[in-house]
């Protein structure tokens, strides 16, 4: 049977993709590529870590001669040339490239106890940098003002420059040990937990003489062993279904019926062994109660603390971002002051950015809460109708109609299921508003999402500036202080430009959500789940009056989101900032080829010429390598709750006895299996083909190994067919084909 699935009129199937959209995906699958092999980390590592070094330096040389104006060249010029300052620079560098390029190599992941190590630490290592950020941040700051009030403010630069340094060490240390790890760790939780929630609808028999040591492959998997039964939960604990002997004996009875050729391994649908283990006398396992305890959270109490800390990151960086411009050019004092003025909005924009991004990740873990709590209850909602089926099914329930004791009975149980199944779709409705939140922005979200555009774009102009201020020293030029307030000037102007472009934007998705709504009040059938909850409140013997597709079809539509429009302005601002480090390579170049420095007339060390050549060969390394990692980091790396799809490896090859006389369905590539439980994202019309979470229904998983390999001196099911990228198994053990109307 297959039932095609229309969302509503507004979701129509987009047109064909233009020439330079089709482009645009080849350029994206070239970074995706990239990303795969990890060439371009592994470069950016060894780069990083002798920027890190030479950063680590300076500030350290900062603090020892006590400078507050200049960074003194000639002073750690002849360090460096020094035994001492050889050997110190030497180790600092080797070390800090060494850890660098390793654990941009390693994962977090590794089994490997040394390499995951690197990989865990060397974040932490390079989080050191905020030392120097906070120092120059507070000597930029505390120089701009004094210059504007006419007072010599430079004795707070060492005592407040140091203070804030530690204090910043230890913010960023603390963020990322109790707060943004952790939370990396709960998304990728909830989203093998959604996947999880996806696979049901199938599980596995086996029989056994002794438990498995490694039970991965026996998740979902219901184990027999001799007078025992066992259930393995998908986090692969083992939990014991109690039965009575007599009870036991029944259940094998009744389990040799449906198995009649005793394979060792066979599948059928979580709801067929449940109704058996319940037909006799026995507690199924609390399958969705286990998932509920597994959904991964944050108490507020540190969600507080995490927006406390961002803001005060916030403060100390847009010192450092947004008031080194000044040491660039000479200005007059009318346009010092308006500079000066216009460098506190970026700031002050900084923290409350830095606040919104900090809302907005806590905002995405509730939202991948909400869709697993959501997937839960379609699957909790479609058991519970399958057992209403089967009682009002007289095929399946015979009764004798004499016996008014076992028709009471039964006419109880039913209006109990009834009234729990109104229950469920109820809490999934709430569920889905909850979530249908979650992915709608409001103004004022509105507002500092097109602030923090605003705010990329400006820091990819700053880097431009910086680097054309690193070519006017090179060539002993003066930063013209014109392009300066014009950079400054465009800053602004970028700021309120996506401000502007982010309300409009969201102001027509919220005016096409409200049309929708009028949509579905004015024509129920748009809306099917309030129309289910009325005809089961209304008559509580409906359940003939409604067909297991047609509910699954609707838990399907309320899975269909609008989300919130995104824009492209963090991945360009990436890619921009990559390109323009300019400024990065000449002083690391500097920093390595130091003794190659000549004394000029005025006793301040030069670049001979053979250093500009190496600089030049430097600033091509830089830009190719940080901007290919900037390319790939905003277009090729994955979102972080892209785990993959429902389908559970180890079950490809476990014989389905009910699949045999299964359609296959039609394999479109707008269908993939377990629909009823993938919570969908679906973009708005004008905005579809934006960079999303999960834009694309999920890619199923390949096995890497057979299941056969344990079962080799027993009796082997036949290998079944896979199902088609359309079929799904529903709760009642029948296959329906869902093409989405995408």
């Amino acid at each position: 049977m297959t039932t095609k699935c229309e969302t509503d009129i507004h979701f129509k199937t987009p047109p064909k993709r233009s020439p330079l959209r089709r482009r645009r995906n080849a350029e994206h699958h070239f970074a995706r590529k990239m990303h795969q092999h990890g060439g371009v980390y592994v470069a950016y590592g060894a780069l990083d870590g002798a920027s890190t070094a030479y950063g680590m330096l300076r500030y350290g040389a900062s603090l020892w001669f006590n400078d507050t104006d200049r960074f003194p060249t000639e002073r750690i010029h002849d360090w460096l040339i020094t035994p001492t300052g050889i050997a110190t620079a030497a180790l600092e560098s080797i070390t800090f490239i060494t850890y660098s390029l390793l654990g941009n190599l390693f994962d977090d992941g590794d089994k490997n106890a040394f390499k995951r190590f690197i990989a865990i630490s060397w974040p932490y290592v390079r989080d050191l940098k905020v030392l120097k950020y906070a120092y120059n941040g507070i000597r930029n700051t505390i120089q701009a003002y004094g210059t504007v009030l006419g007072q010599n403010l430079r004795y707070l630069v060492l005592p407040l420059g140091l203070t804030l340094g530690i204090l910043s060490a230890l913010n960023r240390f603390c963020l990322r040990k109790f707060v943004i790890e952790p939370r990396k760790s709960l998304m990728k939780k909830n989203a093998f937990l959604l996947m999880e929630v996806q696979s049901l609808g199938k599980c596995c028999f086996h029989t056994r003489s002794i438990l498995p040591e490694n039970r991965a492959n026996y998740k979902n998997s219901y184990i027999l062993i001799k007078n025992k039964l066992y259930y393995v939960n998908f986090d692969e604990a083992i939990e014991e279904v109690q039965f009575t002997g007599d009870q036991f004996k029944n259940f094998l009875k009744d389990f040799q019926k449906l198995n009649p050729q005793r394979y060792d391994q066979i599948g059928f649908s979580d709801q067929t062994i449940q109704n058996l283990i319940e037909a006799n006398g026995s507690k199924p396992p609390d399958i969705y109660g286990n998932f509920r305890k597994r959904i991964g959270r944050q108490s507020p109490q540190l969600w507080g603390a995490a927006l406390a800390g961002v803001a005060y990151g916030g403060f100390v960086d847009s010192m450092y971002l947004f008031m080194g411009i000044f040491g660039l050019a000479v200005l007059a004092s009318p346009a010092l002051l308006a500079m000066v003025v216009f460098s506190t909005i970026f700031s002050v924009t900084c923290i409350a950015t830095r606040i919104y991004e900090e809302y907005d990740f806590q905002r995405k873990l509730v939202e991948a809460q909400a869709k697993v709590e959501l997937a839960i209850l379609s699957k909790e909602a479609e058991a519970l109708f399958t057992r209403l089926t089967r009682l009002s099914n007289p095929l399946q329930t015979p009764f004798d109609p004499n016996d008014e004791e076992k028709t009471k009975a039964l006419e109880l149980e039913q209006l109990t299921l009834s009234k729990q199944f109104v229950d469920k779709l109820e809490a999934y409705q709430k569920q889905q508003a909850h979530l249908n939140a979650q992915v709608t922005l409001g103004y004022g979200s509105a507002i500092l999402a097109g602030l923090k555009s605003g705010l990329m774009a400006y820091s990819a102009i700053a880097s431009i500036m910086f680097s054309v201020a690193m070519l006017c020293a090179l060539f002993s030029t003066a930063f013209p202080p014109a392009f300066l307030i014009t950079c400054v000037v465009a800053g602004m102007a970028c700021l309120i430009g996506f401000l502007t472009h982010s309300l409009v934007v969201n102001h027509q998705h919220l005016q096409r959500q409200k049309a929708l709504q009028s949509i579905q009040q004015a024509e129920p059938a748009l809306k099917p789940i309030p129309a289910i909850v009325k005809l089961f409140k209304e008559n509580r013997a409906a359940v003939k009056n409604l067909k297991p597709s047609e509910l699954k079809e609707a838990l399907l539509q309320g899975m269909l989101f609008d989300p919130s429009p995104q824009n492209l302005a963090q991945e360009f601002s990436e890619l921009m900032r990559g390109m323009s480090c300019l400024s990065k390579a000449q002083k690391v170049s500097e920093f390595m080829f130091n003794p190659l420095q000549e004394l000029d007339k005025n006793g301040h060390y030069q670049d001979t010429p053979g250093m500009l050549a190496i600089v030049g060969i430097s600033v091509v390394f830089y830009t190719t390598i940080f901007g290919a990692r900037g390319y790939v980091k905003g277009f090729g790396k994955p979102s972080i709750s892209d785990v993959g799809s429902g389908k559970m490896p180890f079950m490809e090859d476990v014989y389905f006895p009910d699949e045999d006389s299964t359609p296959s369905g039609d394999a479109s590539p707008q269908t993939f299996n377990n629909a009823s439980s993938v919570v969908v994202n679906q973009p708005s019309v004008i905005n579809r083909h934006a960079f999303f979470d999960n834009p694309q229904p999920p890619r199923p998983l390949r096995r890497s190994s057979s299941i056969d390999s344990f079962f080799s001196s027993r009796q082997k099911a036949p290998i079944a067919r896979s199902l088609s990228a359309g079929d799904l198994i529903t709760a009642d053990n029948t296959a329906v084909s869902v093409q989405f109307g995408v």
